[in-house]
């Protein structure tokens, strides 16, 4: 299905919650919808389980390594911000997947991290097609 307008998004979306709902592995709703308390854990979930569709990894090595993960992780950090810790805690599993099966080094991860951090580097780059903003102060190719 073509992602192209925000509909077949939203129904993509739905798709993979409704495959993802009966394996488990984040936190939800009484709904069975996930649950994020900051957008940045909406997009650490969308690009996994995007990498998952592409057939990068199987859910189960994700959800095993999780798992593994969460029962190191000190029981009183989890209570006090299980949100952050949890999906901070994904970030770590896709990293350590995408290194192990070199598709990434975690060195360059860093390096493109810092280059957004310090304004070197924005996500213009990824953006298809054309944005509307002022070029005042910087500039970068379209």
């Amino acid at each position: 299905m073509p992602l192209s307008t925000p509909t077949n998004i939203q129904k993509h979306a739905e798709e993979i919650l409704s495959k993802l709902s009966n394996l488990g592995g984040f936190p939800q709703t009484p709904g069975g919808s996930p649950l994020f308390s900051e957008p940045w854990q909406a997009s650490i979930f969308g690009m996994v389980v995007a990498l998952h569709e592409r057939n990068l990894f199987p859910w189960n090595d994700f959800q095993k390594l999780l798992i593994q993960r969460i029962e190191k992780t000190d029981p009183s950090h989890l209570q006090k911000e299980t949100d952050w810790v949890y999906y901070s805690l994904w970030i770590e599993i896709i990293e350590q997947i995408l290194s192990n099966q070199n598709h990434m080094e975690i060195s360059e991860l860093d390096k493109r991290a810092l280059e957004f951090a310090e304004g070197i580097r924005d996500a213009s780059e990824f953006v298809i097609g054309g944005h509307s903003h002022p070029h005042e102060g910087h500039s970068h190719p379209h």
